[in-house]
């Protein structure tokens, strides 16, 4: 017992160089950044909100738990079911990629949610492959998501030389190949901005070919004219089409065809596939949704 003792009081003793005195102020020190660490680790940590990291997953089961790699320092981070891609499967041992939406303090721990649908995870995934995107020479003006099945990214140049749709595209298609493996076969159109409204929304319903438009500033609504041939490739599958273009261009957007006006028909413009609505909720998750628009070849091949 006695030798136990002297063995603590030879730990405790202070160091030769510093006073008692200085010593317990030091020590006092250490136990206030030891207390406080969690805090500091998140405030240091807090610039990975807006980030993109790879993990491990471990699935269970409403959420998937995932060992976050060097950039978090190896902790544990939570992919939520309602972060989650309808019809993505995480397995055991599998490199998943995830958007680090937010970090909270749980008592003395940080715990760090995932997100694989939302729509910033899109955005972070082309500044990964596009240097230019990075670097601020390219802005994404808008960006409008429907996780799993399409997403629609307005992109401007600041650079005159830079065209911005070919920088995302990549020689031969490279760069957003990488982005839609990761996406797993989400589809992506990547469009022109125009500060006009009538070019943007020409733009944002592409790949469908726009005959005129007809803009309602008052009530923030567009009539749309396109040709017959046109009006599955404008509305899209269930009306993706023109509701993701609606969002894009926070304008109401109904279409007609050229036939539909010459012969009158007003009630059309009304009928709930036939309009896309800036101000509804997107279904991030896919509910009600039965896949992508079969018929839509995205924007970002290159061609205008």
């Amino acid at each position: 017992m006695w030798k136990a003792a002297r063995t603590a009081l030879k730990v405790m003793k202070p160091p030769p160089r510093l006073s008692v005195s200085e010593w317990a102020d030091r020590e006092r020190r250490l136990d206030s950044q030891s207390s406080s660490e969690p805090g500091r680790w998140y405030t240091s940590r807090a610039e990975y909100q807006r980030g993109i990291m790879d993990a491990c997953s471990d699935p269970a089961t409403p959420e998937v738990v995932v060992m976050a790699g060097a950039q978090l320092g190896k902790t544990e981070a939570i992919l939520p079911k309602t972060e989650q891609v309808r019809g993505e499967d995480y397995r055991v041992g599998d490199r998943i990629r995830a958007y680090v939406l937010d970090l909270k303090k749980a008592g003395q721990k940080v715990k760090i949610i995932l997100s694989r649908s939302h729509p910033d995870f899109v955005r972070k995934l082309f500044e990964l492959e596009v240097p230019e995107m990075a670097d601020g020479l390219i802005e994404v003006k808008a960006l409008v998501r429907e996780a799993g099945y399409k997403t629609k990214m307005a992109v401007l140049s600041k650079d005159a030389k830079v065209d911005a749709i070919g920088a995302c595209v990549g020689v031969r298609g490279t760069r957003i190949k990488n982005v839609l493996d990761e996406l797993k076969g989400e589809k992506v159109d990547v469009i022109r901005w125009s500060d006009n409204t009538e070019e943007l929304i020409a733009n944002s319903l592409k790949p469908a070919q726009v005959n005129y438009i007809t803009l309602d500033s008052e009530n923030m609504r567009a009539k749309v004219v396109v040709d017959d041939d046109q009006l599955s490739l404008a509305i899209g599958r269930r009306g993706q089409n023109v509701r993701l273009a609606a969002k894009l261009g926070k304008w109401d957007i109904s279409i007609l065809t050229e036939s539909e006006m010459q012969e009158g028909a007003p009630e059309l413009e009304e009928s709930p596939d036939r309009i896309g609505r800036f101000d509804d909720d997107l279904e991030l998750g896919g509910a009600g949704l039965t896949g992508a628009d079969d018929f839509e070849e995205p924007e970002a091949t290159g061609k205008e």
